[in-house]
């Protein structure tokens, strides 16, 4: 760690650098060695979590025990996982705590979940203006088509972002209006049969979630996956298994689109064959061929 306690900066000031002095808080921000010290302190995590799983005393959350699951990291952010007794969740928070003096890093717990998109149409909103079709093409369906990737969004959330797309095209406004000139429905055709080419937000997003069927078929060696396998497909035929009504909701959603894939007239045989067919040559899922 020499590399980083002894490191020291210079600032440039007046057309002049300033006397160096020693950083105090590690790296900087967007330093290149940053994602090889996170892998390294995400190892040391994985090794006190390996340690956990052998305690007689620890006992796994019961949607993750089959896979070993204990944590989970996306970037910056720690999901972790126990059965909720109090031995296991005290088991947990100790190894966390031990991890976190040694690399002084200090745990920031959420306690809200929201979706992104819905944020979005409410506090950026009022600042939408003189962009017009671009910004609503460009920014508005591009925060959206990141999570429409993700999981299915809720109606309720597309409603409300296809509102404020639609008002702000004809009034320039943020606040929802039902004036209209021309159909929303129209707006989303292509240019080629009078409309504006703007994205149908309800096709789109089903469509991309059609990729993590694709995924389930393939046996894609992703976590989620290969949880899904484990706790609902369980080595059944995807074509004709049921769906089990405790299953999770985005799990139903997407086994639902089954159906949809079934029945596309332009695509024979059983649901695997049909959605091989939805990969390009380099062997990914292509969504421009449904």
């Amino acid at each position: 760690m020499e590399c980083i306690t002894t490191v020291t900066y210079s600032l440039t000031l007046n057309e002049g650098l300033t006397k160096p002095f020693k950083g105090q808080r590690g790296i900087k921000q967007g330093d290149p060695m940053s994602p090889y010290l996170f892998v390294l302190a995400m190892k040391y995590l994985q090794r006190e979590f390996d340690q956990l799983a052998l305690n007689k005393e620890f006992h796994f959350h019961p949607r993750c025990k089959k896979l070993g699951v204990i944590h989970v990291c996306f970037a910056d952010d720690l999901l972790m996982f126990c059965r909720k007794d109090l031995p296991s969740i005290r088991l947990l928070q100790q190894a966390f705590m031990k991890f976190s003096k040694a690399v002084g890093l200090q745990e920031k717990c959420r306690q809200e979940l929201y979706l992104p998109c819905w944020h979005f149409c409410k506090s950026e909103g009022g600042h939408l203006a003189g962009f017009g079709l671009q910004l609503i093409k460009s920014v508005i369906f591009g925060v959206q088509s990141y999570w429409a990737n993700i999981f299915l969004l809720p109606k309720k959330v597309l409603n409300m972002i296809e509102a404020t797309c639609r008002t702000f095209l004809w009034t320039s406004k943020a606040d929802i209006s039902r004036k209209e000139l021309v159909s929303w429905e129209k707006i989303c055709m292509p240019q080629a049969a009078g409309g504006l080419n703007v994205i149908y937000l309800y096709n789109w997003n089903k469509a991309t979630m059609k990729k993590h069927l694709w995924d389930i078929t393939k046996k894609k060696d992703f976590l989620s996956i290969r949880w899904i396998h484990a706790y609902y497909i369980k080595n059944q035929t995807i074509d004709t298994m049921s769906i089990h009504k405790n299953a999770a909701w985005v799990v139903r959603k997407i086994l639902e689109l089954r159906k949809l894939i079934l029945y596309l007239p332009t695509m024979q045989r059983d649901l695997t064959s049909r959605l091989r067919k939805l990969q390009s040559t380099d062997g990914r899922f292509s969504i421009k061929k449904l």
